[in-house]
């Protein structure tokens, strides 16, 4: 149970009660003029107390989108981004080890003419970046600068166990079998770190078109595109068509495509205490998610 939303709806109910007791007892007794300026200000109280809550309680919704582009080489088999940059290498790592799962254990998938074989592994990679890299919702970036390293980052997650809700490797590897993933019974290392800390009271879903982040003060969805993917068949970074292959089917299927993103802060806790952390959360997610799958290539 939401106990904001209860707290709202009973105290409504009950300054609606009051008011009406207020106003009774006030007209049985119109000898008062006290009785009568004391319900006139507390009628005035409650309206004043309601249009606030109306005013303040407002919530919102953003849109965003990050495209993801894959190349399926028939020939090896294998799927795969044209190329990485360095800053990709979890990504790299990720979508390696569910290219070679696959075509050791699952070929015929990588034969298919088919979109879920690029959308599961977009699931994945998605998946993936949020243990690689969103390991902790609130995190901390130091810079050490020296004479022979220009520069290191490290990264560290400082939320204390009472404000996590943790998500493991385990739930995670469930959720993708459950929804039918292709790549989901490889066991992917898809949490780097081994589990993931989100917002008190979060839950993450995984299904077979979204991953969706969820918790008290706002919602992050992740869905697969509606429409048509752009595809084509030439070899990656060229204008040359390649020949079919044998079997008649062209060697190369590249697919760009990509999830539209829904983030809604909710209306009852859009003024909460901490609401700069919530959103400073999602704008880290997108702003990493935008990098993880768009980022620049060598």
């Amino acid at each position: 149970m939401d106990l904001t939303k209860a707290a709202v709806v009973s105290g409504g109910v009950a300054l609606a009660i009051a008011l009406l007791a207020a106003g009774y007892i006030a007209w049985e007794n119109l000898g008062s003029r006290n009785l009568g300026l004391a319900t006139a200000t507390l009628a005035a109280a409650a309206i004043l107390f309601v249009i606030q809550v109306a005013f303040e309680l407002q919530g919102s919704k953003e849109y965003d989108h990050i495209a993801f582009e894959y190349t399926l080489d028939r020939s090896v088999p294998t799927i795969r981004r044209a190329a990485y940059s360095a800053p990709q290498l979890p990504q790299l790592l990720a979508e390696t080890d569910a290219a070679e799962w696959i075509a050791g254990n699952n070929p015929q998938a990588l034969q298919e003419n088919d979109r879920k074989v690029f959308s599961d592994l977009a699931i994945v990679s998605l998946v993936a970046f949020l243990g690689a890299e969103q390991f902790d919702w609130q995190l901390r970036t130091v810079l050490y600068k020296g004479t022979s390293i220009p520069g290191m980052y490290t990264i560290q997650g400082v939320s204390p166990p009472n404000q996590c809700t943790t998500i493991t490797s385990a739930d995670l590897q469930k959720q993708l079998e459950e929804s039918g993933n292709l790549f989901a019974p490889a066991h992917l290392n898809v949490l780097f770190r081994g589990q993931l800390c989100l917002p008190p009271q979060s839950s993450l879903a995984v299904t077979s078109e979204s991953v969706i982040l969820r918790n008290p003060v706002s919602e992050v969805r992740f869905s697969l595109d509606k429409g048509s993917a752009a595809i084509s068949h030439r070899r990656p970074r060229s204008r040359l068509a390649e020949a079919p292959m044998v079997n008649g089917r062209p060697q190369y299927d590249t697919r760009t495509d990509g999830f539209a993103v829904e983030v809604t802060y909710f209306a009852l806790r859009s003024q909460t205490r901490n609401i700069a952390s919530y959103r400073n959360w999602v704008t880290r997610v997108l702003s990493g998610a935008h990098q993880w799958f768009e980022g620049a290539t060598p």
